[in-house]
This record gives C-alpha cells, structure tokens and sequence, in this order.
C-alpha cells in the first residue's frame, strides 16, 4: 500500500517538481503508516481505583509530534500542486474513501 500511496501523491504533482519532493512524499507516507500504528496503541493508561485519574503514555506524545510533523509536509506538498487541480480533489476523495473503508473493516473484525 506503501508505494501505490506514493505513486498517487507524485502524480498530483507538477512535473517540474517531481524530483524535489520526492523526500517529502516519502516523508508523508512513513508518517501516514506510522500515525496509523499508533492510532492502534492506548494513549492515556486510567488507575484502576480512580478512573478519574489518567497518565499520558508515550504513544500519545508521539502521535502529537507526528502529526504535526504530517500536516507541514501536506502544507508544503500542497504548494507545490497546481491550485486548479481536479486530480488533488480526486486523490484526496479516493484516499479517505480506502481509509475509510479500511478502518471500517477493522471494526468490524473487532466487533466480530
């Protein structure tokens, strides 16, 4: 899924740039992969005798900086495609689709 998520983020984007932003989609897709792992680990751990009382695990911290992190590779790689693009709005329907799908699958097999 790696590489055909990577494909579709080098075709939206302008030929001249291609080159350049090679390390950036790369960067988006690791971190895409990465944040979808630590979306599957618990972020707050609750003591049992006070559920009101919550500690902050790593995951959660690590998520945080992540995201940060892909939201200003999207905001640069989003420069860099042309403001007109019919193909930026197809690819990001198309990926919260399979993301969605994806996601709905899992709970299901949760679910059982």
């Amino acid at each position: 899924m790696m590489e055909n998520r990577k494909e579709q983020l080098i075709e939206i984007i302008e030929e001249e740039n291609k080159k350049i932003m090679l390390p950036l989609i790369e960067k988006i897709v690791f971190l895409e992969e990465k944040l979808d792992e630590l979306q599957k680990i618990p972020f707050f751990k609750t003591n049992p005798n006070k559920p009101t009382q919550q500690k902050i695990l790593p995951a959660f911290k690590m998520y945080k900086e992540m995201l940060q992190q892909y939201n200003n590779c999207i905001k640069i790689l989003k420069s860099s495609v042309p403001k007109d693009s019919e193909a930026v709005e197809n690819l990001i329907d198309k990926w919260l689709k399979e993301k969605l799908n994806a996601d709905n699958k899992e709970k299901d097999m949760d679910t059982g």
